[in-house]
């Protein structure tokens, strides 16, 4: 089990500077809009097991477009859209972290809040 000592907390030449980088994941990443909540996703990963399948549209070929013209008999050909089965397996992962009670004290900063925020 991993323990933090106060030697890795406390350095008295940066002791004045305490700073808090934010994860740049959760700031960059997050805040792009780039991950979502999704209802279906999360009502799929809590019916349980490790595995599924989910059917979704198959993504538009990128093929040579129709060009209009001012013809009267020319007409664009429709396309049609197909479906696939994508297969998911749900991962859970974890990590743990630990912090001394006295570490708050000499460091005047709490490493737990560190971590949670």
């Amino acid at each position: 089990m991993a323990t933090v000592k106060l030697t890795d907390i406390y350095e008295p030449t940066t002791f004045n500077q305490l700073i808090q980088e934010k994860s740049i994941e959760k700031n960059a990443f997050i805040a792009s809009s780039v991950l979502l909540d999704n209802a279906t996703l999360t009502a799929m990963a809590g019916v349980g097991g490790r595995i599924g399948e989910m059917p979704n549209f198959e993504p538009l070929a990128k093929a040579e477009p129709n060009y209009s013209s001012d013809d009267n008999a020319s007409f664009s050909t429709p396309k049609n859209i197909t479906t696939q089965l994508q297969h998911w397996r749900l991962a859970k992962m974890n990590d743990s972290w630990s912090a001394m009670d006295l570490s708050v004290e000499l460091g005047l900063a709490d490493p737990v809040e560190a971590i949670t925020s």
